[in-house]
This record gives C-alpha cells, structure tokens and sequence, in this order.
C-alpha cells in the first residue's frame, strides 16, 4: 500500500495512489488524520506569504473544511448524491473507498481525489487548493443506467448576519438582495455573493452536467448541481458538477475575476450600440420600417457610436425557416447590403432551438424534437408569428449540432449579418429522450457550441439563455426581462444592469435591453433611463421608431451613444424593505392588511367584481407567487381573486390607497363593486405591465369603515408567469457611479418613487474622498462643491447626474454636452501652460452636434479668448465657471483658452 503524501509536496512532486482497496476503517484512520496536518502548514506563514492560500480539508467522516492561516470560510460540509429512487447518500457514506490521491496538479496548487462506489455508481469528489479553490464531483455508472438529480455541498455556510445577493437562472430571471438574518428564505443560481464578514462568493462552472442552484435560510446553506433527464451508465460519460469557493472582502469582484478567468480575453471592438426593430415595432414589422429607422439613422447618427441596425422577431416565414417571409419581399442579402452601404452593422434576432411545424422540420426529422415526461414532442410556446405551437431541439445530437452550425455559419456568410441575437436558449435545457446520456444543460452548451462556430467572428447575443452555462460562448448577454416605454417598463433593465454589472467586460458585454425613450415617458423618465444605461457602461440599443421621435428624444439617444468605456455600479445595494402590498394605506401607513390567502377562480365574469357573490367554492391560493406556482401550470388568460378585510371605525388622516403588489400582466381592480384602477390592458389591444407596483388612489367613501370590505381583481395573463406574484415594490438601486479618470467621476442619483424624495451618497466609501467640483449634466452648468457625501432632493421619476472632479488651482474641464457620462468619450488631451496663462486640449469622438465645454475656474482667472480648430466662442463666464461654444463637427477639436 502507497505512503500517504499531502501539503509537502512541491510542483512536479509525484503522485502516489492507494493503488488497492482500502477497508472503511483504514480509510477513517487516514483521512482523520489530515485537518491538523493542513492547519500546521496553513498557519506557518502570514497571510501575504506563499503559503497564505485557502486549503481543503477532510474529517473522518468526508466533511470538509476550507480554511487560511486562521481564517475559515466553510467548516463541516458534506457532499451528497441524489439518484432516482434511493435516499441521498454523503461522501462519507460511500461503500469500497479508494485511490485516494495527493500531489501538485499546477505550480502552486494541491489537488487530492476521494473516489467510492455506491448504488452501482462510482462517486470522484476532487478538491483542488489554490487562490480559486474549487470542489469538482463527477459520477460514472458502473452498470445499468440510473438517473442523477443533484450533487449537494451542504450545511458549511453560516448565513447568519448577512446580506445575500441572489442571482437569477436565465437572462430574464430577476436577481435581488435579501436579508438573511430577517429570517428571510432564498434561492438563486450559478453564481452567489453573501456579504459580511468574512464576504463569500461561490459560483459553479460552465461546463457542469448541472444547474447550479443556492438555497438559503437563516441557518445555513444548501448549494447543488441539479441534472435534469441525466443519465450516468457505462455507456455515458461522467456527470460532472464543479463548485468555486471565493472568500473575498467584496464578492462582487471574486464573481467578476472568476468568470473573466473561465472566459479569458473578451472579443476586442466597442461595446455595441445602435437599434433594434422590437421594442415598438415588435412582430409587426417590415422592410420599410427597418428602411425608414436606417434613413434616419444615416443622417442623424454617426455609424462610429451607433453602430449596428438589428432586425428582431417578425421577418421569418417559420421559427425553423429563418428566411424572410411577404413582409420582407427583398431577402435578406438586399436588406444587409443596404445596412452595410450606408456605413452600418446588420444584426439578426432568431430563436435557433425553436421550430413549428410551417418550418417542416417536425414532420422530415421528429427524431430531432425534445420528448416531455409523457413520451411526446415537448409543447413550448405558442407565438403566432413563430408558426404556432412551437418545439425544441435536441441540441446534443450530432445532426442538430451540425444543423446550428450551418444555420450560423449562412445566416453571417449568405445573408450578411454581422451581429446574431440567439433568443430563447433555454428551449435547449428542457424536455430530453430516452436514448440519450447528457443532461439538458449539456445539451443546450454542444448547440450553443455549434452556433457559435458557425458565427465565427460575428458578434453573438445570448438571450433567454441559462447563464452559467452559456458562459464563454456569447459575446454579449441579455441581463435582464423586457422593457417598456413606461415607468414601470424600464425598471426591470435598470435593476439588471446594476444587479449584474459584475458581469459586464468581464464574462461578456451585458445588455440591459433597449434604450426606449418615446413617449408617454416624460423626458425626464427618459433622461433618468438613459442615465442608467449610459452610467453602465453597458450595451446601448435604441428601440423607437427612429422616424417618428421628436428632436428632444433624439438628442438624448445621441448623448448616450457610443456605450462609455466604464462599468459603473450601484452605491446602495441593499435587500428589498418588507413586503408593503397586499393592505389598505394612508400615506405609507398600515391601516388595514388584506389577507395573504384569497379565493382564486380560473376563467372570466363580470359578474365576479359582486362583493355579495357567494365564492365558497373558489379555490384558496396565496398571493405573493405567480398561480403556476400553486397548481396552474399552463394558464394563461383570464382569472379572478377576492379577498375581504376589516377597516377601522374610523377614516384615517392621509390619502387613501390600495397596495396589491405587482400583477403579471394586466388587472382590473374592483372595492366593494366599484372599479377603482386598471393597469395594463387585455387583448386585443394587448400591453403588459407586470413589473408595475399595483397602488390604486382611494376615496375615503369608497370604504365602508368598521365593516367587511371586498376586494376582487380581475388578472389577464397573456403568456408565461401570471397572477399576484409579487408583494414588495423592489424598485432598482438609486445611486450610480462610474469612473473614467483617476480623477474624474459620473454619480447618477434616481429618483424611483413618486414623491420628491432625498438622496444621499458616500462617496469617501466608493473612493472618491474629499472636496471635489460638481458639473450638472441635465442642466449642463457648474453646481456647487461637494465633499465626501452629497445628499439632494431628487424630483421624482427623474434623475440628477453630476460630473465629479478634484479641483486644481488653475482652470481645468469640469463638463462637457457631447455625453451623459463625463470624461470617458470625447476629452483625449488637456494641459495648463503657466506661463503663457493657456489651458489647452483636444475633444475627440464628436457626433456632429453643438459642442460645449464648461471650464471650471479659481479665484483670479478669467478666460480673454478662446482658439479651436472650429468656429468657437466664450458663451458665457461666471465666477467660477465658463461655458465654451464649437460648431457642429465630427472631427476632433483642437483648443485652447487664454486667461
């Protein structure tokens, strides 16, 4: 039997293996062993040293513990199996325990492997030390075919006085702050942030077999790859489930190296800009509208910033037939030669893993098509303009593969498009077949494999995609739900790009979603969206029907466009308040809650909104979830809830309202009878609204005070998720800031709420300490100094944004008008000449518009004449500031001021 050799052991040290069978009690004996061993040689340097790196280690019984130089961040874990048909089993607990190996796999790094049997499976648990310590499981099926459900890391993580940042499954899904120390019960995917002392990031690997899942409480942590329709035999390769572990003071930061590392260099090129055809146009569009936007983008845009037309859902004959239908009588070719001619990128929108039967492909290869549980080809959406119902593809065969690829590969060389929108991608996790071995997501990650080999070097957007196991074969990723030309509509974008925006330049560009900006948003609603995705830094697609915005709408997409190089991030994470809805309010005061469980009832009648209906009968449900969640999977139209509620004897002091929370998508809202709000509105004029907040106004003698009052509301859900689904306002983080000099910030301050409400930054804590200049952007003039904290009255749907700068004792720019975000586009040189009294510089990637640059100015200088390479003037001076005038132009600008 080999010699144990463990912690010692230098790069390129052999490897010695048990190479026979070791008993249970020899094996307990040797791995009890192994902690003390570990923490002598963790705590022998101080933390800076070489030897200062996080270190597994086992106890008897396989828990294991990561620990550094004294510091523990996951102590008595296990790791168990789940198959179909048997009671989880730990490591611990494995039958006929052997090979168990240590040695250096890489300079710097130990890796030592855990290898038993049991229930006809062999189980690997490798745990690799290094600054990136990670936990990777494989299972192999030593005969039959048994079916995987998950791989837990459990039990090692004190969730306990913490705050959890918790990230949603797909591009769609939602991802939030939670407090866990209020007791509160969470569940989020691929990547976790626990914040407090010591902060914890934990994130699994792209290439799983699994979906990576995290399930809190108060109490602990539950972490498990979950396979779906997995099967592991000798005939199949090793399911594979791989954690990282990354103790870190911020998390946000190790989740961002870590995916950069998976990764390595993102594709060079601006972050993309420019429009897309969905957002107004939606499936209706045609060949002149595309036309009628790229004329107007050919004269009011520079194809340098606003790169990229893209044709979005509508054009295709079927989903599956990718070829134009009647609306775009021209082709393909003839439209991107168009694009291309007027100096543009042309990008394309498909869902590749959906097709209909219109496409044919059902009916020549049913072979292809994703099974459900009943043994039939998986029904997933219906979408008219799609062909109807729609299927998914098995994207691990080998044909499908090779499928994608040509489809890719025809879509960039035959049609021309440079850019490929790939929607839908999780069609390609679900469903399975009997004959195969991979799990859904292994899939989902060959077909994307393919897509993206077939592109070569277009530019892919990821979209409805898995994120954890699309990382790496995207260039960009859609990071959020939908938006809309409402207030409520653009919150959703907002809440992803500052949720996620760990993510972007570092596992792809993320895309927040469009930058709508039509009525009926105020301008100031559109200012404040436009902050957001400007401040990002992240991918900037216009949406509105470019011929029909007025000259206020289009210069705000201008001043946001090219995407800046920055990454800016929110200065108040923080979890959600408690849940306000469902209760009757004055002001933002209780007055009387509605229940929690109402009477729900499928279907549509008037007649539903009586407050003396007998609903006995009506089915009980829970608001605060969508009515999928509670047994309705799969309706969708209408459905009604009643609830009744005690009001106090007498009226409160303040303005009444009711608050039900958000409803997915439309409601008609009725107290005792009477019609009293509506959001949204039902086909066949059809407009979602689910991320809107439900508060409805109320007068006092609507409520019938000291008795029971009725609430019914009527839901219209057009697809997807339905129902009272959520109970708390959530609205986006307030406080934004960029940076894009050493010297030169961007604070973005938004007002979500309808009130004027008082913001307030740290800005010492975000590293911008001291006395700095203030440049507002909106008002484009000099405002007054701030230090280390500013704190304003923010009008409400709007936004303030300063230029912050240090000041100097000689004049310098404090703003410019040419961007939203200040410092990082158009000032490329600037330099004070004392002697000759001179400020100097020169102001690059200019668009065509008016340019203006405010100077700031210290005591005793005034500016006598200004000199550019364009027609300028000295339009205004102040005390401390003065206001700079160019021409239009889009060539760089050399200038300098004389004081």
């Amino acid at each position: 039997m080999g010699a144990w050799e463990h912690g010692n052991a230098g790069a390129g040290e052999r490897v010695t293996a048990m190479d026979g069978r070791m008993n249970r009690r020899e094996f307990l004996g040797l791995s009890a062993g192994i902690p003390s061993a570990l923490a002598q040689r963790g705590g022998r340097r101080a933390a800076a040293g070489p030897d200062a790196r996080w270190r597994f280690a086992l106890d008897g019984q396989s828990r294991w513990t990561l620990a550094r130089a004294g510091a523990v961040a996951i102590q008595g874990a296990e790791i168990a199996i789940e198959v179909a048909g048997a009671p989880p089993f730990t490591l611990g607990a494995l039958d006929d325990l052997h090979h168990i190996r240590s040695g250096s796999r890489r300079t710097g790094e130990a890796a030592w492997t855990v290898v038993g049997r049991q229930h006809g499976l062999e189980i690997t648990a490798t745990f690799e030390d290094d600054v990136r310590p990670q936990v990777v499981v494989g299972v192999r099926g030593l005969e039959d075919a048994r079916d995987l459900v998950a791989v837990h890391f459990t039990n090692g993580v004190s969730t306990s006085q913490r705050r959890a940042w918790i990230n949603g499954y797909q591009s769609w899904s939602g991802c939030r702050m939670v407090d866990l120390n209020a007791g509160t019960d969470a569940t989020g995917f691929w990547q976790l942030a626990l914040l407090g002392t010591p902060g914890l990031a934990m994130a699994f690997g792209e290439d799983d077999g699994s979906s990576g899942e995290f399930r809190l409480t108060g109490r602990g942590l539950d972490a498990l790859g979950r396979f779906t329709h997995r099967a592991v035999s000798a005939d199949h390769p090793p399911a594979v489930c791989s954690l990282a572990i990354l103790p870190a003071e911020d998390p946000f930061a190790a989740l961002a190296a870590d995916a950069a590392t998976r990764v390595g260099p993102l594709r060079s090129g601006p972050v993309p800009a420019g429009w897309c055809s969905w957002y107004e146009l939606y499936a209706r569009v045609t060949e002149e509208d595309v036309l009628a936007s790229l004329d107007v983008a050919r004269h009011q845009f520079d194809p340098r910033f606003f790169r990229t037309i893209q044709i979005d859902d509508g054009f295709q004959r079927a989903a599956g037939d990718w070829e134009t239908n009647e609306k775009f009588p021209h082709g393909h070719r003839w439209l991107t030669d168009r694009i291309h001619d007027a100096g543009f990128e042309a990008g394309l929108w498909m869902a590749p893993f959906a097709v209909t039967m219109p496409s044919g492909i059902p009916a020549v290869h049913p072979e292809w098509l994703l099974l459900g549980d009943d043994g039939r080809p998986l029904p997933l959406d219906v979408q008219p303009q799609w062909g109807g119902q729609a299927y998914g593809l098995d994207a691990s065969q080998r044909d499908v593969q090779d499928w994608l690829r040509e489809l890719a590969r025809h879509a960039v060389g035959a049609w021309g498009y440079d850019y490929l929108k790939l929607d839908f991608l999780y069609y390609a996790a679900r469903g399975g077949r009997p004959e195969r071995g991979a799990s859904g997501h292994e899939a989902l990650r060959a077909g994307l494999r393919a897509l993206r080999q077939g592109a070569g070097r277009a530019f892919v957007l990821g979209c409805g995609a898995p994120l954890q196991h699309a990382l790496g074969l995207v260039d960009g990723m859609r990071i959020g739900g939908d938006v809309d030309a409402s207030w409520a509509g653009v919150q959703p974008g907002a809440s992803a790009a500052l949720l996620r925006a760990h993510l972007h330049e570092r596992a792809w560009r993320n895309d927040p979603d469009a930058l709508v900006v039509r009525e009926p948003l105020t301008l100031n609603e559109a200012r404040a969206w436009a902050s957001v995705v400007a401040l990002s830094g992240q991918m900037t697609l216009a949406s509105d029907r470019l011929e029909r915005l007025g000259l206020d709408r289009t210069e705000l997409l201008r001043r946001a466009m090219p995407a800046a190089p920055v990454r800016g991030r929110a200065l108040d994470l923080a979890p959600a308040g408690p849940a306000s809805a469902p209760a009757l309010l004055a002001g933002d005061a209780l007055v009387a809650p509605l229940p929690r469980f109402w009477r729900f009832r499928a279907g549509d009648d008037l007649a539903w909104a009586d407050p003396s209906l007998d609903d006995a009968a009506w089915e009980t449900i829970e608001v605060g979830k969508p009515w999928e969640e509670a047994g309705h999977q799969g309706l969708d139209g209408y459905a009604w809830y009643r609830a009744s509620f005690m009001a106090p004897r007498r009226a409160p002091v303040g303005a009444l309202s009711i608050a039900l929370g958000k409803i997915d998508d439309v409601d008609e809202t009725f107290l005792n009878g009477v019609r009293v709000g509506a959001t949204g509105s039902p086909p066949p004029d059809y407009h979602a609204e689910w991320q809107a907040f439900r508060r409805y106004p109320l007068e006092k003698d609507a409520v019938q005070w000291g008795q029971s009052n009725t609430v019914a509301v009527r839901v219209y859900d057009g697809g997807g998720a339905g129902g009272i689904w959520r109970l708390t306002r959530d609205a986006p983080p307030s406080l934004i800031l960029c940076r894009a000099r050493e010297d030169w910030w961007t604070l973005g301050m938004v007002n979500w709420t309808g009130e004027p409400k008082r913001l307030s930054a740290d800005l010492a804590a975000a590293g911008a300490a001291g006395l700095l200049a203030a440049y507002d952007v909106w008002e484009g003039t000099r405002a007054a100094d701030v230090a280390s904290r500013v704190a304003l009255t923010v009008a409400p749907h709007s936004a303030m944004v300063l230029g912050l700068r240090r000041p100097r004792r000689v004049p310098f720019v404090l703003g410019s008008s040419r961007h939203i975000v200040q410092g990082a586009v158009d000032i490329e040189e600037e330099s004070w000449d004392a002697r000759r009294r001179t400020l100097s510089g020169r102001s690059v990637q200019l668009d065509g518009r008016p340019y203006a640059l405010t100077l700031a100015l210290p005591p005793g200088f005034r500016p006598q004449r200004c000199l550019g390479s364009v027609p300028s003037a000295i339009a205004e001076t102040t005390p401390r500031a003065a206001r700079l005038e160019f021409i239009g132009t889009r060539d760089d600008i050399v200038w300098e001021v004389e004081f």
